[in-house]
C-alpha cells in the first residue's frame, strides 16, 4: 500500500517538535485568509509561505466554489510529485525503473493522493486552521512549521517545499517527528526489494484500483494525513 504515513496523536501527548527554528511572527493560513490566495496568483517568485497558503486554500475549498476534480489539479500543482516519487525511492531504488516505469509510477503516485488522500485531506483541514509559526531551511528544502487547531485540539504540522523551475512546491508534510515521505519510502522501497519493478507497477495500479472502492470511508483525525488502511 501506498501509505503516505504519518500520524497525528492526541493533542495531549504531542510536544513541540524537536529544536524548532527560530520562531517568526505567527500567521493564521485560514481557510477564510487562504480563499483570496489563488494557485492562478503562485509564481517562480512566490515564497513558500504563499505557496503553503494557496495549498490550504485549494484543498479547503468547497465543491460549490469549483469542482473536486479542479480542487485536486490545484493541489496537485502545487506539489512537487516527481519530485516526491523520486525521493521515496530513493538515489538507489529510482534508477531501477526505466525512464517510462519511472513516468507510470509518478503518474500512479499521484493517482494514489487523488482518490486515496486528497479526500482525507479535504475533510480535516475544512474543519481546522493551520497556524505558521516559523520558517527555516534544511539542506536545499524549505520548511514552515506551526500548529494545526481542530476541535480544540493543537497539534504540530509542518511543510516541506523544494525549489523547482515553477518555484516553490510541497514535498511533504510532517507531525511532530513523523514525516509522510519518509514513511512512505519505507514502505515503496521494500515492496520494491520484493516485487521488482514491474511487481510494484502492479500493485500500485491494483491499489488504484482498491482506493476508489474506498472513496466514503470516513477517517479519523489521526489519519489525517497517513491513509490510515
Amino acid at each position: 500500500m501506498l501509505a503516505l504515513g504519518l500520524s497525528i496523536a492526541s493533542a495531549h501527548a504531542l510536544e513541540a517538535l524537536a529544536k524548532p527554528p527560530a520562531a517568526t511572527s505567527k500567521t493564521s493560513l485560514s481557510k477564510e485568509k487562504g480563499a483570496a490566495r489563488s494557485v492562478l496568483s503562485i509564481g517562480k517568485d512566490s515564497s513558500e509561505k504563499e505557496v503553503v497558503e494557496a495549498f490550504l486554500s485549494a484543498v479547503t475549498r468547497t465543491d460549490k466554489d469549483n469542482s473536486a476534480k479542479a480542487n485536486f489539479e490545484e493541489v496537485a500543482n502545487l506539489m512537487a510529485v516527481d519530485e516526491m516519487a523520486k525521493r521515496a525511492f530513493g538515489e538507489a531504488g529510482w534508477p531501477k525503473f526505466s525512464p517510462v516505469e519511472q513516468k507510470e509510477v509518478t503518474s500512479l503516485f499521484r493517482r494514489l493522493i487523488e482518490i486515496r488522500f486528497y479526500p482525507r485531506w479535504r475533510r480535516v483541514f475544512q474543519n481546522a486552521q493551520f497556524s505558521a509559526t516559523s520558517q527555516s531551511k534544511q539542506g536545499e528544502d524549505s520548511l514552515i512549521g506551526g500548529f494545526l487547531n481542530s476541535d480544540g485540539q493543537k497539534t504540530a504540522l509542518s511543510f516541506r517545499l523544494t525549489r523547482t523551475p515553477l518555484g516553490f512546491r510541497l514535498v511533504s508534510m510532517a507531525v511532530k517527528d513523523k514525516d509522510m515521505l519518509e514513511r512512505t519510502s519505507v514502505r515503496l522501497k521494500r515492496g520494491l526489494a520484493k516485487k521488482g519493478a514491474a511487481g510494484l507497477i502492479a500493485h500500485l495500479k491494483k491499489r488504484t484500483q482498491e482506493a476508489q472502492k474506498d472513496a466514503n470511508y470516513k477517517p479519523p483525525l489521526e489519519e489525517l494525513i497517513s491513509g490510515g488502511k
